[in-house]
């Protein structure tokens, strides 16, 4: 198990500080600004959006400023030691898809205005009308036609902002990502060049076991489960049919990956008979060449790096989560790398986030 970082365990002052960049940080507009920014252009609405911002809400928890503004997450990022960051808000709708578009688009504008002159340092996701299951709530509607093409038109008109990359739910059950009803947002992220991120907890409701032990299962499976949005992708033709497209799995580790190379790959030879499409690659070429996931602190997924392939790891600080490495990013890096050569950490903690979106560091 992997032991979690604390400040005594800190680099001194003459120690190494290395160039980290995380794939996986959050926020959004702030608690109390929330209405004002989903109101633009009509009624205000309230703070009870799926988008709403996931930041901390008392002003000392964990050490976490909730302020989200550049300036203020500069201030923390400088002193976890982190050069630049992508941000995860919220994404998806439910009910009328108008009200929820709206809605996305105020969102999406407030970071593009917000972020306007830090986009070289910090990547703010894009909010998709994409229909999700709330917390506590039953199964997700199914999307329309309607909503695949506007969140196809989100995309395009996101990127032409700065704002990267395109959020969309970790899964859809009314509409499994192999089915081709998603074309119509892979052609438009390949044609704009969008990177799209696929975060746990967001789209089915993470919260499937209760009683003794139902926290930490939760917990545990809100991330292994996301290894069917992986396969479909890959083993469902999506990444052969639009081989430009980049897939981001966030938030959910890197042990399990090589595990599932390995078994989709023995049911493309041992099962052949039954499997369609038929792929010219087995499943595990398309995730090394198109799939990427994240981590805070994954020894196993570390380990495992050869065999999966340096390019689909990348490391994040889950700022300002307290399962987070903020502000001990530093520490957590260095503990975890241990005896690492420092090219392969550098294109961990580095070069993979900033080439998959685009950072200036």
């Amino acid at each position: 198990m992997a032991e979690t970082t604390t400040v005594k365990d800190r680099p001194s002052d003459g120690e190494v500080r290395r160039v980290l960049v995380s794939a996986d940080s959050h926020g959004g507009a702030p608690l109390g600004e929330m209405e004002q920014v989903l109101a633009r252009g009509g009624d205000a609405p309230g703070i009870d959006s799926p988008m709403g911002p996931r930041v901390r809400m008392l002003e000392n928890a964990f050490k976490k400023n909730p302020e989200v503004h550049p300036e203020d997450r500069i201030r923390e990022a400088d002193l976890d030691g982190v050069s630049a960051e992508v941000i995860y808000g919220g994404t998806g709708i439910t009910g009328d898809l108008a009200e929820g578009l709206r809605r996305v688009q105020q969102s999406n504008d407030w970071s593009a205005e917000t972020y306007a002159d830090h986009l070289g340092r910090f990547a703010p996701s894009v909010s998709l009308p994409i229909p999700i299951e709330m917390y506590g709530g039953g199964g997700a509607e199914k999307p329309t036609e309607e909503h695949i093409a506007a969140a196809a038109t989100e995309i395009r008109r996101t990127k032409a902002m700065g704002l990267r990359p395109a959020m969309l739910p970790d899964h859809c059950d009314a509409l499994p990502y192999n089915r081709p009803g998603w074309n119509p947002v892979w052609e438009a992220a390949c044609e704009v060049g969008m990177p799209l991120a696929f975060h746990v907890g967001i789209g089915r409701n993470p919260v499937q076991h209760r009683g003794p032990g139902g926290a930490i299962t939760n917990y545990a499976m809100v991330a292994g489960t996301i290894m069917e949005t992986a396969s479909n992708l890959a083993s469902g033709g999506v990444f052969e049919q639009f081989p430009e497209l980049k897939a981001v799995l966030v938030e959910c580790g890197a042990g399990w990956l090589a595990w599932l190379m390995v078994i989709t790959d023995e049911a493309y030879v041992k099962h052949a008979h039954w499997t369609k499409p038929k792929l010219a690659m087995p499943p595990s070429e398309y995730m090394r060449r198109q799939l990427q996931v994240t981590f805070q602190e994954d020894p196993i997924g570390i380990a495992n790096r050869h065999f999966t392939g340096l390019r689909c790891l990348m490391w994040g600080s889950d700022y300002p989560h307290h399962e987070g490495t903020w502000p001990d990013s530093q520490a957590a890096v260095a503990k975890q790398f241990d005896g690492v050569p420092e090219d392969e950490v550098d294109q961990i903690v580095r070069r993979n986030a900033v080439e998959t979106f685009g950072f200036d560091v």
